[in-house]
């Protein structure tokens, strides 16, 4: 399986829908998102991060809280449909499919190794 990580999107959306455009273009068949898909620095009006939200939603098939979202949480910065669906980012509570079928916990590390190796992912530079 070929999965494409992102990370530190900061807002820009339209490169997030090009990574997720190239990401599919080379096989890749699912995109993970990091964290940093907000940022809580830049002073955004509610609906620029929940935009940045949405896309990440639509065209990531994971996504994880990075700093910049638990700023915005513990600030406010959120309407509250958005601060509901970042909430849902947890790291510890966010799962995977192993490649054997066996869920496991992305951050608790029961993963033996890095998920890549475990779950015979293979990575490329986009």
């Amino acid at each position: 399986m070929l999965i494409a990580i992102c990370s530190d999107v900061h807002l820009h959306v339209t490169r997030l829908r090009l990574v997720a455009q190239r990401a599919r273009e080379v096989g890749a068949q699912e995109l993970w998102c990091l964290g940093d898909v907000v940022d809580a620095l830049l002073g955004a009006p509610p609906p620029v991060l929940a935009e940045a939200v949405e896309v990440a939603v639509a065209e990531c098939d994971l996504v994880l809280a990075g700093n910049h979202e638990l700023w915005c949480l513990q600030r406010g910065l959120f309407a509250p449909e958005t601060a509901e669906t970042t909430k849902r980012w947890s790291a510890v509570e966010e799962r995977c499919r192993r490649a054997d079928g066996e869920a496991a916990d992305v951050a608790s590390g029961r993963l033996g190794g890095t998920a890549a190796g475990v779950a015979g992912v293979r990575l490329k530079r986009l």
